[in-house]
This record gives structure tokens, sequence and C-alpha cells, in this order.
């Protein structure tokens, strides 16, 4: 079934209208048609069924049955990334995967130095409909990695190439993930003295080959969820023992 993201509130029995965009993707792209039944979500109230009715430009949606409740994610986790030419492939991907914070950053090597939010949110939204994912991550305002390196307060992972520090583990299972990715060129010396000088900065061996930012995104979440999710195995066999 057809998954299509709306703004508005659902209930049953909700009349929503569609943009021009919806319309010609629905009527034209996926070739529906009046009485066709698509799955909904905007973020919020869960994953419901929708019949679509209309003709011509004139095409509405009415909500009628919920499919799945709403349900959290099982993991907070915030995405710092330098601007980067394939930056949509992060935002893609990185939806896929589970990141709910989107935090754009300039750091000294960034190749990109504009950011459009409105195509990156456009990105995430398709990857929420592709994925079968019923949050919406968000997208922080463009930052710079010094003042946002400088502000952290909880433990965060930088990916790195052979790193020397020991092999991340946890002890428990964390809520929250931070993880930073650097640009096309690696980060400059001064930004690695800034982690490295920052007490709860720790580094993700990503092996010895150079990777792309898009890459190195994708392995850091996946390295990071797979011990999370370790941790909280480990975690709730101890309480049932």
């Amino acid at each position: 079934m057809i998954r299509l993201f709306v703004s508005p509130s659902l209930l049953q029995g909700e009349r929503l209208s569609l943009d021009s965009f919806q319309v010609h993707y629905l009527i034209h792209v996926m070739r529906l048609n009046t009485g066709d039944e698509i799955a909904i979500f905007n973020g919020k109230d869960g994953l419901w069924r929708a019949k679509l009715e209309g003709r011509k430009n004139r095409w509405i949606l009415i909500v009628f049955e919920l499919l799945l409740p709403q349900s959290p994610d099982p993991w907070v986790i915030h995405l710092y990334f330098s601007l980067v030419k394939r930056v949509s492939w992060i935002l893609e991907k990185g939806s896929e995967l589970g990141v709910t914070h989107f935090h754009p950053l300039l750091s000294e090597r960034s190749v990109i130095r504009q950011w459009n939010e409105e195509k990156a949110m456009k990105t995430i939204l398709e990857a929420c409909e592709q994925s079968g994912r019923l949050t919406v991550p968000q997208i922080l305002p463009l930052g710079h990695l010094k003042n946002c390196v400088s502000s952290m307060r909880q433990p965060f992972y930088v990916a790195s190439i052979s790193a020397e520090n020991d092999p991340v583990t946890f002890s428990q299972a964390p809520e929250v993930l931070h993880v930073f990715v650097g640009p096309e060129g690696g980060w400059s010396e001064p930004e690695k003295e800034l982690f490295q000088n920052h007490e709860l900065c720790r580094f993700i061996n990503l092996g010895d080959n150079v990777l792309r930012s898009e890459t190195a995104a994708i392995a850091s979440i996946i390295y990071l969820k797979t011990l999370a999710g370790c941790a909280r195995r480990d975690s709730n066999s101890r309480h049932q023992d």
C-alpha cells in the first residue's frame, strides 16, 4: 500500500485536502483513482488508512481506519554532519536507520557552504514514506562545529580512521546517542584537537579504508545502534534473572 506523509492531525472521519504535489504524485505518478486506498501518517498520530476521492485537480483523502498506533523511536539519535555534496544520502539513509535529530554543520573543510532546509526535509519525508517509519526526524539550524562541540554536555562519538582509542563499549544501554561525521577532506588538525581535548568525546574506529562522509555516517549509526542494542538486551536479561 502506498504511504504518504500529511501535515494535519489524523482522526477517523477527517477529510484532508491535498496539495498540487500530492495530487500529481497520487494521480499521475501512481495512477490512483477515486475509491483507491493509501496509508497516511503525520509523525504523531500513527498510521491510518485513507480513501481517495475527487476528480480533476480537486482531490481529498477521507481518513477511516487506524492501522498502527504511534510508537516512540527506540533511541534518540543526534547526527552531526558537515555539509557535503552528497548530503541527501546522509539524510535519506540516516532517516531509514532511525536518526531523530539532524544537525548540519560548517567545518573548516566543508566543501558546501549553503544549506537548503526545505529540500532536506523533502528528502527526509520521502525516506520515511519509503521505509515505513512513523516518526519524522527534526532538522536543527545550521551551526558551526566549534560552537557545537563546545556546548556538548553528554558523551558523543566521532567517526575516525584507525582511532587509537579503546573500542567503544556500553556498561548500560544509552537512551541518547550523539554522532559526529566530518566533511570530504576530513577534520582539520585544530578540529581534531578540539575533539581530543573534550572529556566527553570518544572516537569510533571505522577501519583503515578512507570512507566517504555518507558511508561513515551510515557505518557509525549501525555500529553504535548494534552496541546499544546488545547492552539493552544484556540489561533486560539481568533483570529477568
